[in-house]
């Protein structure tokens, strides 16, 4: 392996909408495309995840979040990803960068093709509600 890679940290956002979360389809030009994933990205030096986060969702959406719970990590190659519960957002989230997005049910999200870290996120956002006892 390469010493040489440092580890890229990157913030997603599960923001729901009553009892569905919100999903989007990574477009052609990206890595994985048309696999479904959490929005966010990359964490930029001296930045905290709160503040990444606001920054990529109003550059991906153009809406603004209230990031509350930290629901965990997946590694995937030189990226972990950190996700974070959005209960509270402001403006109607828009496919700025994404070919399209969807409010689906938690129940529904492992059924989606999500890219591979994301797969793993979903399973712990599933998870979180099952033991918070959340929408089942």
């Amino acid at each position: 392996m390469n010493q040489d890679k440092k580890e890229v940290r990157v913030v997603a956002a599960a923001i729901l909408k009553g009892d569905k979360v919100l999903i989007a389809c990574r477009s052609q030009r990206m890595k994985y495309p048309y696999q479904w994933e959490f929005p966010g990205g990359k964490v930029e030096e001296n930045e905290s995840d709160y503040d990444a986060l606001a920054r990529e969702i109003k550059e991906e959406l153009d809406c603004g979040i209230e990031p509350s719970d930290f629901i965990g990590s997946a590694t995937h190659h030189i990226y972990t990803i950190y996700l974070y519960l959005v209960k509270e957002f402001q403006g109607e989230p828009q496919p700025i960068e994404h070919n399209m997005l969807k409010w689906i049910s938690i129940e529904q999200l492992l059924d989606h093709p999500l890219s591979p870290a994301d797969r793993t996120l979903a399973k712990l956002l599933y998870n979180y509600f099952l033991e918070n006892r959340v929408f089942f």
